[in-house]
């Protein structure tokens, strides 16, 4: 058990919380009044919020840290003090989510802390990434010269020893719009001097907000460069780019589609055609779905989905069924999106009642019913989350069922849990259906946090599983580059 500094009140009106979310929870879902389920959500979180404000001083560091980082997405300055103090802590577990936990806060006087961590040559590379990305965080409105001072001393220095530190920096300005600061990081990466191919691709992400940063020009150069990371750069940050693309670049980008070497720069270049409705992107998408890169037969899949009419859809659903890689087919059936045919949705049920299938392909074939709102899925997804232990999975499987019919996914039978298997999942489960807005995902995890139960790491699991889906959510590549010790706590 988790212990903490705790007045009697304070215990009393957990008690109490926890004992009417109980009844309520066990109520069938349906027989909610509207007003109930809009009700119920604010009040978990209001409550969640006041027990981590008694957390954020509790023994252990890892409650201590998470109960920050859960506390900074309110991003209410009285919280300041506290969280500042987590950031100094002795712990280091604590420490490191203190820091990021200031960057999300975003309160006066955050910069001059966390310009200090990043200029601190004695710190931990984690640590300075952690403050970096912090700073990253910060709205464009905040003053930050120790990252001004830092991007100066990446460019006359080794980009490969900045690469964790700047991954982390872009991985903070990509949640918000930074346009006093994007052109000077986007000339950083375009550096003669920097080879990290990487940290190009990674930086084209912030075109997202300021899409000016970088000129054709340099997009037909890195079109041109024999690195396919240039190439995958270019052709992403095409795509955000909200005015016609010059000539020269289209015919480049199909090229790419066409005859690059690198699948996945052949299906990034399809996906962008099929963006701008490039009839091309038809003939090109039909070759997709031959591919043995999951990446290009989804693109294939949403071309043809997209472009095509009724007859395309049909030989493409035949090639879905058809298709005996496990991988391949999951990746069409994500890619399909929803509205099958009725034949198609018929074997798509029958596969995901067949326990001989592989899980994953079982999940994407109820999942793709489920989406379309088709009850017969109920049943099927119900006991696939039931099944299922990876958190991707669970993902899909969740949004299914909000879209479907949330009542499929029974809270009694996920807390209080039943076995240790149900403990281990517990998080997962939760952060799933936190994901997809699922209306007792709120209560049941503040029931949970506020049970008091278990060990102090089963707690920070609780509250993290909160904090990481109430958050954006960072790309799979961007995390890669990112130093281990931290991107462990993302």
């Amino acid at each position: 058990m988790s212990a903490h500094p705790c007045c009697t009140t304070a215990h009393f009106r957990r008690a109490a919380w926890v004992a009417a979310w109980a009844c309520l929870l066990i109520a069938v879902l349906p027989a909610q009044a509207p007003d109930d389920e809009a009700e119920a959500p604010s009040a978990a979180l209001q409550a969640l919020r006041e027990e981590l404000e008694l957390l954020v001083r509790d023994p252990d560091p890892l409650v201590r840290g998470e109960a920050a980082l859960g506390l900074s997405l309110g991003r209410d300055p009285k919280h300041y003090p506290a969280i500042l103090k987590v950031a100094s802590d002795r712990a280091p577990e604590a420490r490191l989510r203190g820091i990021v936990a200031l960057g999300y806060l975003a309160a006066p006087g955050a910069e001059a802390f966390l310009g200090k961590v990043l200029l601190d040559s004695g710190r931990p590379e984690h640590e300075r990434a952690a403050a970096a990305m912090a700073l990253g965080l910060l709205p464009d409105d905040h003053s930050t010269p120790a990252l001004d001072e830092y991007l100066l001393s990446v460019r006359g220095g080794s980009y490969r020893r900045h690469r964790g530190v700047l991954a982390a920096l872009l991985s903070g300005m990509v949640r918000e719009p930074h346009p006093s600061k994007a052109q000077a990081v986007m000339q950083l990466l375009l550096d003669q001097a920097n080879r990290e191919q990487e940290l190009r691709r990674l930086g084209s992400r912030l075109l997202e907000h300021t899409p000016s940063a970088l000129g054709f020009g340099e997009l037909r150069d890195w079109l041109r460069s024999s690195d396919a990371t240039d190439r995958l750069a270019a052709i992403e940050a095409l795509r955000l780019r909200p005015e016609p693309w010059p000539a020269a670049l289209a015919d480049m980008v199909m090229t790419c589609a066409k005859d690059d070497r690198d699948s996945r720069v052949r299906a990034v270049a399809l996906a962008a055609l099929t963006d701008v409705r490039d009839l091309a992107a038809l003939e090109l998408g039909a070759r997709a779905l031959r591919s043995r890169s999951p990446s290009e037969v989804a693109a294939g899949v949403r071309a043809a989905r997209r472009l095509g009419g009724g007859a395309l859809r049909t030989a493409m659903e035949a090639r879905i069924m058809a298709t005996r890689s496990a991988e391949l087919q999951a990746a069409m059936l994500r890619a399909y999106g929803s509205s099958a045919s009725e034949r198609f949705t018929r074997a798509c049920l029958q596969i995901a009642g067949d326990q001989a299938r592989p899980l994953t392909v079982r999940v994407e074939a109820a999942a793709l019913v489920g989406r379309s709102g088709d009850g017969r899925a109920g049943a099927a997804l119900a006991a696939l989350f039931e099944t299922c232990e990876d958190a991707r999975q669970l993902e899909v499987l969740a949004a299914a069922v909000r879209r479907l019919d949330p009542a499929l996914v029974d809270g009694a039978r996920i807390h209080p849990p039943a076995t240790a298997r149900d403990v281990r999942l517990l998080p997962t489960r939760l952060e799933a259906l936190l994901r997809s807005g699922h209306p007792l995902a709120v209560p049941l995890l503040a029931t949970a946090v506020l049970s008091d139960t278990g060990s102090p790491r089963s707690r920070a699991n609780l509250i993290a599983a909160w904090r990481r889906a109430a958050s954006q959510q960072l790309p799979s590549d961007l995390l890669e580059q990112i130093p281990a010790p931290l991107r462990q706590v993302l």
